[in-house]
C-alpha cells in the first residue's frame, strides 16, 4: 500500500473532521441546557450547562496544546526563530493555566484568545518554513471553526 499525498491529505482532513466533534458536542450540551430540551426528551441534566464549558475547555486546551507543540516542531527543525518559540512555549503554558483554574466562561475567553494568537503565530511562521499549501489551508480552517464554536458556546451559555 503506497502512502500517496492525496491519503495523507485526506488523513489529516479525517483527523480534523474528527478533532472538532468534542467542541460540536459540547455546543450540543450547552444548546440542551439553553433550550431546557430535557421537557422533550425527559432526560434531565442539571449540570448540562457548566459541562460544556468544562468538555469543550478541556478539550480545547489539549488541542491546542497538540497544535503548539506540532508549531514548535517546525519552528525547530525548519526556521530559528526564537521569538515564535517563546511565543508557542507561553502559550502552552497560558493555556494549561487556564485548564487547570477556570472552566467558565472566562476559561473559554483565555482560550480563545490563545487560539487567536497561536494561528496569528501560525500565520508569521509560514513563510519562514517550508509547509504544505494544503496543510496551511487545513490548519487555517481548523482554527476559524474551533473559534466559531467557541464563540458560539460562548453565546449560548450566557
Amino acid at each position: 500500500m503506497s502512502n500517496s499525498p492525496t491519503k495523507q491529505v485526506n488523513t489529516f482532513k479525517a483527523l480534523a473532521l474528527i478533532s472538532l466533534l468534542p467542541f460540536a458536542f459540547a455546543l450540543f450540551l450547552a444548546a440542551y441546557a439553553w433550550f431546557d430540551l430535557a421537557n422533550y426528551t425527559g432526560i434531565h441534566w442539571p449540570f448540562a450547562r457548566i459541562n460544556s464549558y468544562i468538555y469543550a475547555h478541556s478539550f480545547g486546551v489539549i488541542l491546542l496544546v497538540l497544535l503548539t507543540g506540532i508549531q514548535m516542531g517546525i519552528i525547530i527543525t525548519q526556521s530559528n526563530q526564537r521569538f515564535y518559540l517563546l511565543l508557542s512555549f507561553v502559550l502552552i503554558l497560558v493555556a494549561w493555566f487556564s485548564f487547570k483554574t477556570y472552566a467558565d466562561f472566562t476559561g473559554i475567553i483565555i482560550m480563545m484568545i490563545c487560539y487567536g494568537a497561536s494561528w496569528l503565530s501560525d500565520s508569521m511562521i509560514k513563510p519562514l518554513a517550508v509547509i504544505p499549501q494544503w496543510y496551511s489551508a487545513l490548519k487555517n480552517r481548523l482554527y476559524v471553526v474551533i473559534l466559531l464554536l467557541l464563540a458560539m458556546l460562548c453565546a449560548i451559555n450566557q
